[in-house]
């Protein structure tokens, strides 16, 4: 079949139709040819990627790193493989690192040091997620310096700064990190070489920075994070809908948190005589019917309540 002159991605397709009709044997050694008969082509690197992926399905990981060893190792002596087949190469790489993160470096292999792209800050963001996992903070705060040197204009670079801010409980750096997120959150397509962040996404960090806070038992930090997302959000119901965990335990209906504008009541704004009247749902939030209190939460609680509370008596003044 080869010597037919037919294309690598002919003979690719017969490998893969190969090993559904499982006859792996025939494949490998088939592929072992390809590869050979088109080591010239610009395109070898899909055939070298197949051939790791193969391995690695058939539980043949030895093989598969002696493989990716030598791609590395070409990379660096003028074989490198085409953008596209390293991008394929990087995810299988990420996907194998979901289990087992050493697999994530090898997929570091492939950048110099000192290179900056946005793929080595989601890397290194990725290492440190799992260094903390692992409670190896100083790994995790090298690998996010790296991020950090890379890619420092990233909502999630900055997320992860704040979560090794927590787990050391510097109040002062995770307050630096909030507050950069909150700035990212204002524009979060402003990147031009990099994937779009939504708004809902970039909310959605600062809520969970806040539950984090909560889970390490940091208020004042969960506070910062809860007045950043109050303050950079222009979605009313979504705010409410963070919020309400924290101020009560019942549940709003839609109509209610589309309708309802609240957020004076959480930043300690002036308030509008109309504004408050018109809250149905202002006894829960004003603290005249109130429910337990998770106990753990209940100094967070109750300054939220003081703000709402000092509001409410500016409001009595004016009146």
């Amino acid at each position: 079949m080869l010597e037919s002159k037919v294309s690598l991605d002919l003979c690719l397709s017969t490998v893969k139709l190969l090993m559904l009709e499982d006859r792996e044997t025939l494949a490998f050694e088939y592929l072992k040819r390809v590869c050979q008969h088109f080591e010239a082509s610009p395109d070898l690197g899909s055939a070298l990627v197949l051939h790791i992926e193969l391995l690695l399905q058939r539980g043949k990981e030895l093989l598969a790193k002696q493989k990716i060893e030598d791609i590395i190792n070409g990379h660096y002596t003028g074989k490198q493989l085409s953008p596209l087949a390293l991008t394929s190469l990087h995810v299988m790489l990420w996907d194998k690192a979901s289990t087992h993160f050493e697999w994530y470096n090898y997929s570091l292999s492939f950048f110099k040091a000192g290179h900056m792209e946005p793929n080595s800050a989601k890397l290194q963001r990725n290492r440190a997620s799992c260094f903390l996992q692992l409670k190896q903070l100083e790994k995790a705060k090298d690998a996010i310096k790296e991020a950090e040197r890379c890619d420092p204009g990233s909502i999630f670079t900055q997320f992860s700064v704040y979560k090794i801010a927590v787990q050391e409980k510097d109040v002062e750096r995770a307050a630096e990190a909030v507050n950069a997120m909150g700035l990212l959150s204002r524009s979060p397509a402003a990147r031009e070489d990099g994937p779009l962040v939504s708004e809902k996404a970039a909310f959605n960090l600062l809520s969970l920075a806040a539950q984090i806070a909560l889970e390490n038992e940091q208020q004042e930090t969960a506070m910062k994070a809860l007045e950043s997302l109050c303050e950079n959000s222009e979605d009313e119901a979504q705010v409410l809908t963070a919020l309400r965990p924290y101020l009560t335990g019942r549940t709003l209906q839609a109509e209610t948190l589309q309708a309802v504008p609240y957020r004076p009541y959480l930043t300690g704004r002036t308030l509008q005589a109309e504004t408050l009247q018109a809250v149905p749902y202002r006894p829960y939030l004003t603290g005249r019917t109130r429910v337990s209190r998770v106990p753990q939460m209940s100094g967070l609680y109750t300054e939220i309540l003081d703000r709402l509370d000092k509001a409410q008596k500016n409001l009595v003044m004016e009146e």
